[in-house]
């Protein structure tokens, strides 16, 4: 028998049977399979998140206070030539006076970022212990089909969750004294 390798493959109990079975009653299947499909998932959130990141530029930003509130408002321009774009979202990184993140500020809109329109934002800062941010990325996702449209919507969920995620998960190592290299 020969494996998918090209190499000689004894014969024997199959593996992933095996680790089906020895898995199945704690849940690592459903791990893996939640593995997957966030790599599928986030490879298209990938793809999409590019184009809108070459598309969507943040032209200006700065922290007011409104009637007491502050804010962070701004303008982002879609700089395509014919892609509109919806759902869109410009995220701030938030920090303490330390420099400690305290989490972020997000600006969305309901309406469509037309090509070449340009959509003022107003991100709502709301921890009073907030002294400085920085501008962390611009989400968005290419004007489609309802169905695309929900598709869309679904990946900005995950891809959202697991951005949270890995973040708190950084300021985690970060508080534990690990160090770690990003790309």
């Amino acid at each position: 028998m020969v494996n998918h390798f090209g190499s000689p493959q004894q014969p024997g109990p199959n593996k992933w049977l095996i680790a089906a079975i020895g898995c199945g009653g704690c849940g690592c299947l459903g791990v893996i399979g939640v593995i997957v499909a966030t790599y599928f998932g986030v490879n298209y959130f990938n793809e999409t998140a590019k184009q809108a990141q070459r598309d969507l530029k943040v032209q200006s930003h700065e922290l007011i206070v409104e009637n007491g509130k502050r804010f962070i408002v701004g303008t982002c321009k879609n700089i395509s030539a014919n892609t509109t774009y919806q759902q869109a979202e410009v995220d701030f990184e938030l920090f303490d006076k330390a420099g400690a993140t305290l989490g972020t500020a997000e600006g969305t809109t309901e309406e469509l970022v037309k090509a070449g329109t340009t959509w003022n934002f107003k991100a709502p800062v709301t921890d009073s212990a907030v002294t400085s941010y920085r501008f962390d990325t611009v989400y968005g996702y290419p004007y489609g089909s309802d169905e695309e449209n929900i598709e869309a919507h679904a990946q900005k969920q995950r891809a959202r969750t697991l951005h949270q995620k890995t973040k708190a998960d950084l300021q985690k190592a970060k508080a534990k004294g690990s160090t770690y290299k990003t790309n």
